[in-house]
């Protein structure tokens, strides 16, 4: 159910900078089709970088997004090899995905200790099977070859009358596109899928497992919004978990994949086995020439089976 009003944000590009630091070129809007060009892409968001790291001998940048959530600092993680898909955490090995975890804990702890914001968000749009025409239709950004975690702090909107003067308004919830009242929770649709993801969890990890030590079930909900796993610790703590990673986030990202793709092969006539290899072409035979045979339109991502 929605509430009566909903708050509505009006945010700045490219909030965060540095006293003297000059304005960051912004990238071009990035689609699913660009996202096929590894160099492209890095080229483009190199426009936008802060800083790139070293972790476990890849280059790992932290970037300025396209279109920021918060009228202050969002930031998002991402590796910039230009031979290497990585659609998603579970492609990441675990020694480099420990070391990038602690990148992110400090990133947080940083947006934290600067007092400005009265709350820290962070988390990654799941994007392995964000194919198909209709993204392309939409203008929403989604890179399904390369994993991109987002970071970034929320100020208290309320607090201030010029806050709200500049960045909130609250609209009637009736008054939203249908399509976004389905987003914000008034479907039929995302608790069932909820508690099928809950149960195939249960069935994939014990109950003396990490994730359930980390997020005990009893803490756990699911509404018309997604699924909820309370914490008692803070999230920098549980990312700097030495076993986080390799024990929780990869095999649950792997998971994810597999009830997703089977989901998506029951419901559409999308081959996710196809997509894959169009999304990862170095598994193709003649990998290097693969770009330049790559077809204008979408049509070919949502051939049958």
């Amino acid at each position: 159910m929605l509430p009566d009003k909903v708050k509505v944000l009006n945010i700045p590009l490219f909030p965060y900078l540095q006293p003297g630091q000059k304005k960051v070129g912004p990238a071009r809007r990035l689609r699913p089709i660009d996202s096929l060009n590894l160099k492209k892409i890095v080229r483009e968001l190199d426009k936008n970088t802060i800083i790139t790291l070293d972790i476990n001998g890849k280059p790992w940048s932290v970037v300025s997004v396209y279109s920021s959530y918060s009228p202050d600092v969002h930031i998002m993680l991402f590796e910039k090899s230009t031979n290497r898909f990585l659609p998603g955490p579970e492609k990441v090995p675990a020694p480099e995905g420990r070391l990038l975890m602690s990148v992110w804990a400090a990133i947080l702890e940083f947006i934290a200790d600067r007092n400005i914001n009265s709350s820290i968000h962070s988390g990654y749009n799941w994007s392995p099977r964000s194919w198909g025409i209709e993204e392309e239709k939409t203008g929403f950004a989604s890179l399904p070859t390369k994993w991109h975690p987002h970071i970034w702090g929320w100020p208290s909107l309320e607090s201030r009358k010029t806050s709200k003067q500049n960045f909130l308004k609250f609209l009637p919830a009736q008054s939203l596109p249908q399509a976004e009242q389905r987003i914000l929770g008034n479907n039929d649709y995302a608790e069932p899928i909820g508690l099928l993801i809950i149960d195939k969890i249960r069935q994939n990890f014990r109950r003396k497992s990490l994730l359930f030590n980390l997020f005990p079930y009893k803490n756990w909900q699911v509404d018309g919004r997604g699924i909820y796993a309370v914490s008692d610790l803070l999230l920098p703590d549980i990312l700097r978990h030495e076993k986080f990673f390799p024990n929780i986030l990869k095999p649950a990202a792997a998971l994810l994949d597999n009830i997703f793709g089977d989901l998506t092969e029951k419901l559409t006539d999308m081959n996710c086995r196809e997509i894959n290899l169009i999304r990862e072409p170095h598994l193709l035979p003649g990998a290097d020439r693969y770009y330049s045979a790559i077809p204008k339109g979408l049509p070919f991502l949502l051939r049958s089976k």
